[in-house]
Formats: C-alpha cells, sequence, structure tokens
C-alpha cells in the first residue's frame, strides 16, 4: 500500500494555524512559494514546477482573491494561484513557460510535492464551484488567511468550509476471481474497480451493495472496509471496500458502464503482459485494491486455488455421492451385526 496516502498532506506540512500567517509578512518570518494553476493545467519552467518565491503577498502582480495557502514546511509557505491566461503577461517571471495537465503533472512528482499541488487544485476547484452562497444566493468572498469563504450579504454571513465527497470503491471477488469494470468514456482496454457516490441517509457499506447491484446486477455478502484515499479530482474521499459476490451472474447496466468482466489471476497477468488489459495507475485505491487482492492469490496453493475453480463442483457432487454411500454401507453393517447378535442369542 505504498501509493495509498500520495495525495494526503502530512501532518509536518499541514496549515492549522492558518490565521496566524500575515500575508504581507512584515517580520519575514516566513517565504512565501507561490505555484501558478490556469484552468485544468499547471505552470512549469525549465521542467520543473514554476515557484515564485516573495516575502509579500500583497505588494506584486498577485491578486489576493486568487491565493490559497496549502502547506507549510519549517519557515517555507505554499500558496495556490488561481490564474487566467490574460493576467499570464502582466509578469516577466511568465515568460519561456509551459502548461502541463495538472493529473500528469501529479503522477511524475513526489509524494510531498504531489500531496501540495493537489491540495491547491482542490481548493481552487471548490472556490470556482462555490462563488455564491448556498443559503441565500449572495456573493461569497474568499478569506485568504483562513482559506474559506464568507458570504458577503450583512443578515447572513454564512460561512462556508472545504467539502469532500465521500465515495466507494470496491474490490469484489466470487471464488478466485475478481470483478473489473469499465465506463465507455475510458481509454481502451482499461478496467477497474466498481465505485461510486454515497447517497443521503445512506452508509459506506450499504453504497456498497446498491453500487455493485446497480451496476452489474450482483448480490454480496461479507462487506469489509480496507483502507481509504484523498482524491484530488473530483474532492473525493475514496472509501476502500472487498466483498464477495453471492453468484457469477452478471447483468451490466449500460446507462452505468460499458462493460464488467470476472477476472481470474492468471487471466490478469497475461492479459496485462498482452496489453490487452490496462489497470489504474498505481497511485489510485483502485490499484492497490487489486494489489490487495493480487497477493491473497499468491499465498493460495495452487491444488487449493484449482479445486476452488474450475473442479469444486466437480468435487462437490463426488464428496455427498461418497458421503452417501457411506452412511449406506454403515447402515447395512449395523444392520448385518444386530442380525448375527441376534442369532447367537436363540442358540444359547
Amino acid at each position: 500500500m505504498k501509493y495509498l496516502n500520495y495525495f494526503s498532506l502530512k501532518k509536518n506540512l499541514r496549515l492549522s494555524d492558518t490565521k496566524k500567517i500575515s500575508l504581507n509578512n512584515p517580520k519575514k518570518k516566513v517565504k512565501f512559494k507561490v505555484f501558478f494553476i490556469v484552468k485544468d493545467e499547471i505552470v512549469f519552467k525549465n521542467n520543473n514546477i514554476l515557484f515564485y518565491e516573495t516575502d509579500n503577498l500583497t505588494s506584486n502582480f498577485l491578486i489576493k482573491k486568487e491565493l490559497s495557502l496549502v502547506a507549510r514546511k519549517e519557515k517555507e509557505v505554499y500558496v495556490s494561484c488561481d490564474l487566467s491566461f490574460e493576467r499570464l503577461r502582466d509578469a516577466k517571471i511568465f515568460y519561456s513557460i509551459v502548461f502541463v495537465n495538472i493529473r500528469n503533472a501529479l503522477f511524475s512528482l513526489d509524494n510531498n510535492l504531489a500531496a501540495i499541488i493537489a491540495s491547491g487544485y482542490q481548493l481552487i476547484q471548490w472556490k470556482k464551484n462555490n462563488i455564491f452562497c448556498g443559503k441565500c444566493g449572495s456573493k461569497n468572498i474568499f478569506f485568504t488567511s483562513e482559506n474559506t469563504l464568507i458570504c458577503q450579504k450583512d443578515d447572513c454571513k454564512t460561512r462556508h468550509f472545504p467539502r469532500i465527497n465521500p465515495t466507494v470503491i470496491m474490490n469484489i471477488t466470487y471464488k478466485q476471481k475478481i470483478l473489473l469494470a469499465r465506463n465507455s468514456n475510458w481509454k481502451e482496454n482499461l478496467y477497474s474497480c466498481l465505485a461510486g457516490f454515497c447517497e443521503l441517509n445512506e452508509s459506506a457499506e450499504e453504497a456498497v451493495e446498491r453500487e455493485t447491484f446497480e451496476e452489474t446486477g450482483i448480490r454480496i455478502k461479507k462487506i469489509n472496509y480496507v483502507f481509504s484515499q484523498s482524491w484530488p479530482f473530483q474532492n473525493n474521499l475514496m472509501l476502500g471496500f472487498e466483498a464477495e459476490a453471492k453468484r457469477p451472474d452478471l447483468i451490466v447496466n449500460k446507462q452505468e458502464i460499458e462493460d464488467a468482466r470476472w477476472f481470474s489471476y492468471n487471466e490478469l497477468i497475461s492479459f496485462v503482459n498482452d496489453k490487452k488489459l490496462i489497470l489504474p495507475a498505481k497511485y489510485s485505491i483502485a490499484r492497490n485494491l487489486i494489489y490487495l487482492w493480487e497477493k491473497k492469490m499468491l499465498k493460495i496453493p495452487k491444488f487449493i486455488s484449482w479445486i476452488r475453480t474450475k473442479n469444486f463442483y466437480f468435487f462437490r457432487k463426488k464428496a455427498k455421492f461418497f458421503y452417501r454411500g457411506f452412511n449406506i454401507i454403515i447402515f447395512w453393517m449395523t444392520f448385518y451385526i444386530n442380525i448375527k447378535l441376534c442369532g447367537r442369542k436363540r442358540s444359547i
């Protein structure tokens, strides 16, 4: 589970005291490192993320409302800045820059830096999606020092905090096979675990059961929580589960997913090696759930695995036959012994 916390800020980076950080930094106690996000892209320069370093966030070309305090590492404070293409022309530091898709960029960074950039991106997306107050409809004002949105209407003043969306993702198995599915908008041959959002007044376990049945028609049992992961692209908190299918018969809901299939361990490895199957990125919780199942399969002796999959039904039928035969033999042996004993008593 090496990559599970890839997008999570570590304790030593978290900004729990943002109110205490002064943006104009009069005593120069900290250095601000600003990175820039334009829509769904991050600004690179010379093959690295462009960081604009300053002691004062209020005395340069930066606009206060565009900034979000993200993380702190000793005397360095990381700040995300949401810019438009037009604003990039205002400063010389933006000469010879390159725009890189945020998703591709995150997967190429080390753990700590990826978590910092992901947190900044999530804050920016949250601000864009909450321009107006959900209570009265007035415009919200962003407070950089607190990373909160506050309604500007005097008789409302509702405070809005960053939200996450609880989402379940599940590793469904049947005997020695795993269930993987794909959506129509994914790249060809990419398969992953089933997933879905938790609904109102629904527990995570109930969401696992409902989503599995809605998408594949599978009824499940033995639902167990495994681990979680922060996923920045939709502000999701992914809750990973594993469960067992009661029956293997699939009824794929084409309105929800494009395809769903059962894979044995050998099939999975073979298809991946032949490039007939693509698994999720190693940083995703889906890949970690699949990896966990692979480890379990490797621990099962081949003979036991063979019995449980292809020939389990055959052995079960044979076992019933031998059990009944054994009972019949015991019955006739008991009957024979009783007859013999009765015969001896009469002769005496």
